[in-house]
């Protein structure tokens, strides 16, 4: 993650944002928490956020629906404040925008390459696992505060 953020920094002004899209099931626990968490991380780590556009989408999102409460007391407590978080359902303009496509679980990662040729990676980051984050394979290649998991 840090040669994402030092290489994006370097980017001129005008130059597009580097997107990457969260996606989980509902869209409203996992993917919107690595958002927030990951836009955290890239501003602690001194990222431009003007480099970077994070968003998350659901494969089954009840479009509108609040984040889930237990996700926003994890979020408080880690001085994270998600204000007017709304979950929205993945769509194929969500697809072809992102630069980087992460995923919770393997299967949404074959679910959303099932008939669709994405123009960037898509990575699984093994939230189905029982084990920690850090230990799940190259796949998982984002940096996230060891304590919120």
């Amino acid at each position: 993650m840090d040669d994402v953020a030092n290489n994006a920094n370097g980017a001129g002004a005008g130059k597009r944002p580097f997107r990457i899209l969260l996606v989980c099931e509902a869209n409203v626990c996992r993917s919107p928490m690595a958002e927030y968490l990951l836009r955290q991380s890239l501003a602690d780590k001194g990222a431009d956020a003007a480099v970077f556009e994070l968003s998350s989408a659901g494969t089954h999102a009840d479009d509108g629906a609040e984040m889930y409460p237990r996700t926003v007391e994890q979020l408080v407590r880690l001085n994270v404040f998600p204000n007017g978080f709304r979950s929205h359902t993945v769509t194929a303009h969500d697809l072809d925008d992102a630069d980087l496509i992460l995923t919770a679980t393997r299967a949404q990662r074959s679910m959303l390459l099932g008939g669709y040729r994405p123009r960037c990676e898509v990575l699984s980051l093994c939230w189905n696992s029982r084990r920690p984050l850090s230990r799940c394979g190259a796949a998982c290649r984002i940096s996230v505060p060891r304590r919120t998991w």
